[in-house]
Formats: C-alpha cells, sequence, structure tokens
C-alpha cells in the first residue's frame, strides 16, 4: 500500500482515507470492497490531481459525475479520472474489479446505446499500478487509442 500512497501524494495537495459520505455513497451502490480497495484506503481529497498525463478526480466529483451518468456505473465502471484528451479513466465494479481502464470519450459521448466495454481497454490491473505506471509517460497510454495502439490493436 505504501507505493500507491506515496505515488498519489506526489499528484495531490491533499491526500487522505475517503470521508465517510463517499464510503456511504460506494455502499449504498453495491460496489465492493476489492473493487475500491485503494481508493477506499487512500484518495485525492481537495481538486483533480495529475498523476502524469491523467488527472484523477476528488471524491466529491466522483459522485456527482456518477449520479450524472448512471450509465458506466450500470456497464461496470466508476469513472474516477480522465486522460487528456477527455476519455475517461475508470475502476471496474463488475468484471475484473479493482482493475482501471480508459474508456473512449469519443466512441461513448453522444451514443446511449454503445457497449462501454467494447470501447474501453484495460490499463492496469489495479489503482496501484496506474499511480505508479502513469508517471512514466514515454511508455504508460495516453488515452484509449493510445493503449489499443499498445495493446497491438
Amino acid at each position: 500500500m505504501k507505493p500507491y500512497v506515496d505515488n498519489l501524494s506526489l499528484a495531490a495537495s491533499e491526500i487522505g482515507p475517503p470521508g465517510p459520505k463517499f464510503l456511504d455513497w460506494i455502499a449504498r451502490r453495491g460496489i465492493s470492497r476489492a473493487a475500491t480497495r485503494f481508493i477506499g484506503h487512500m484518495w485525492v481529497k481537495d481538486a483533480d490531481a495529475a498523476v502524469g498525463a491523467i488527472s484523477l478526480m476528488p471524491e466529491s466529483a466522483i459522485m456527482s459525475q456518477a449520479d450524472e451518468e448512471p450509465r458506466w456505473l450500470t456497464a461496470g465502471f466508476l469513472v474516477i479520472g480522465s486522460c487528456g484528451n477527455g476519455d475517461m479513466v475508470a475502476i471496474d465494479v463488475l468484471g475484473v474489479p479493482g482493475s482501471v481502464w480508459f474508456m473512449s470519450h469519443g466512441e461513448l459521448w453522444g451514443d446511449d446505446s454503445a457497449d462501454p466495454r467494447r470501447f474501453s481497454v484495460q490499463v492496469a490491473s489495479d489503482l496501484a499500478e496506474l499511480v505508479v505506471r502513469a508517471w512514466d509517460i514515454d511508455s504508460f497510454p495516453l488515452d484509449c487509442d493510445h493503449a489499443r495502439e499498445l495493446n497491438g490493436g
């Protein structure tokens, strides 16, 4: 857990354990502890945190975004940030709980029938891997299309 906390603290002016409102919000949505292992331990508290080329949202923005766009959570993704081009960064809460994915905004916005899983790519096994690898902007994908290229397709 220490490398996760150390790398997260490099990105944000304030990190800390999640507040009770956020934990209650997660529980009311039936999101598993496996999916929120890291975010449930320590998270961004005040404003978006830049980790390499991605931005991670604070608790309040995660809750607002999920309540405004419930289709992502229904599809099994908790959006926690964004790439520089607007692609969403999300934690998988259904398929591979806790894994981190980039979701293509260009293919998903404006098409409510589009399957989010079809237009997403896994970029990290969990948040700890994400906050370590994302600092290396020369080898870590910058967005969903770049992640597809790096994965061979």
